[in-house]
């Protein structure tokens, strides 16, 4: 990834300094200042603000130089053309941070970081047209005596116990599988390319240490989990029924389990 913003600075400077030598070369026959807002706007949409800012410096420059000798005239010129590069740099570097910040809202959620479910039914169903072997896991996973958390503590109590019950669970799976909260207090997560044991035994897993994570912080809530796993095709409506009912008979057989079919 650094490489490649790398390259991505490197290659605008470039842009400017093309920008500058036909400048130079067409002198006054062509008005060139514009054309340098080309490299420093897509440095700025592509690496950020700061970046796009030494580009605009850089650009400053280069333009004082292909319209010297230095007078008092070009220097309000290249004066004004510095503040017009500058502040493109800095405003594209704004909506670029805008940008991903709306992007990312609207594919995550926004207390715990997890997949939202939008997100997470779209990588779902892409998981499903390509089943790899030796299959695809899902599992619900619902924090039991959660409401009990938040009318004693409080709802910011509830919101760390989340927290940190989806950094268990990134703790333990793998970087293919998808994460998501489904719902208040309810996570699912999805992976494809694994044997039907490897999967229980990775809930199994998270169950296990987010009941040892919230009894060391003295607090109640535990994971009752449904973990189902295929080999061929099926829908999500069809996968996500199934790890609902073997969820809801982990709580009914106690909470604190994972039940699997």
């Amino acid at each position: 990834m650094r490489a490649r913003s790398l390259l991505i600075f490197l290659f605008g400077l470039t842009c400017v300094g093309l920008t500058c030598a036909i400048d130079i070369a067409t002198q006054d026959s062509i008005r060139f200042g514009a054309f340098y807002m080309v490299p420093i706007t897509f440095v700025a949409w592509r690496e950020g603000r700061v970046a796009g800012i030494v580009v605009a410096l850089f650009a400053s420059a280069c333009y004082a130089y292909a319209n010297s000798p230095f007078d008092k005239m070009l220097v309000a010129n290249s004066a004004l053309e510095c503040g017009i590069y500058l502040s493109n740099a800095v405003v594209i570097g704004l909506l670029r941070a805008r940008f991903h910040e709306s992007r990312w809202l609207a594919n995550h959620d926004p207390v715990t970081g997890a997949f939202n479910q939008r997100a997470f039914e779209r990588s779902a169903n892409a998981m499903l047209s390509n089943i790899g072997s030796p299959g695809i896991g899902m599992a619900f996973l619902d924090a039991d005596h959660f409401k009990q958390v938040n009318d004693t503590h409080g709802h910011q109590k509830g919101t760390d116990v989340l927290i940190r019950i989806a950094e268990c669970i990134q703790e333990h799976v793998a970087p293919g599988c998808t994460v998501a909260r489904y719902g208040g207090d309810e996570f699912v997560i999805m992976q494809n390319g694994i044997t039907k044991e490897e999967w229980v035994a990775l809930v199994r897993r998270i169950v296990a240490d987010v009941a040892r994570t919230m009894k060391t912080d003295g607090l109640p809530v535990t994971l009752s989990a449904g973990a189902t796993h295929i080999v061929r095709s099926a829908s999500l409506e069809e996968l996500m029924h199934e790890c609902d009912l073997l969820m809801y008979r982990a709580k009914s057989q106690g909470r604190n389990r994972v039940e699997s079919d």
